[in-house]
């Protein structure tokens, strides 16, 4: 089963009685952008998602959940990722970022969701 995130984005946007433009402005887009978020896409950016939920004040992102766990039970293997205890050892994934020049501004708002997001997991961003 797929979820129709567009869908729930929409609902969540009718239910606070908030249009698209208002969303738009919220995540720092404009309202044609928004629009063709929303209304023209098959697959939505985990950025775009994230600053969505945020503007919104609802985690879309616990939409996917029963779905991931279903794949991991199906596949037969068992989660390995654990929260983070005392002095356990710790990973570090690096990554790089590519984006136009044109949006060097949004690269401040985009950390700041990053590290919202790693916080509610348990993770410490540098």
């Amino acid at each position: 089963m797929k979820v129709d995130i567009f869908s729930e984005i929409n609902k969540e946007l009718k239910r606070q009685k908030r249009k698209s433009p208002w969303l738009a402005d919220e995540v720092g887009t404009s309202p044609r952008n928004m629009y063709d978020i929303l209304n023209d896409r098959k697959d939505i950016y985990v950025g775009d998602l994230s600053e969505i939920s945020i503007a919104l004040k609802k985690n879309f992102f616990k939409l996917y959940v029963p779905f991931v766990d279903a794949a991991i039970s199906a596949s037969g293997t068992k989660e390995t990722v654990s929260p983070t205890i005392g002095d356990e050892e710790k990973s570090t994934l690096r990554i790089g970022i590519k984006y136009p020049e044109s949006q060097t501004e949004a690269i401040g708002a985009f950390l700041k969701q990053v590290k919202v997001l790693a916080k509610e997991y348990g993770f410490e961003v540098e």
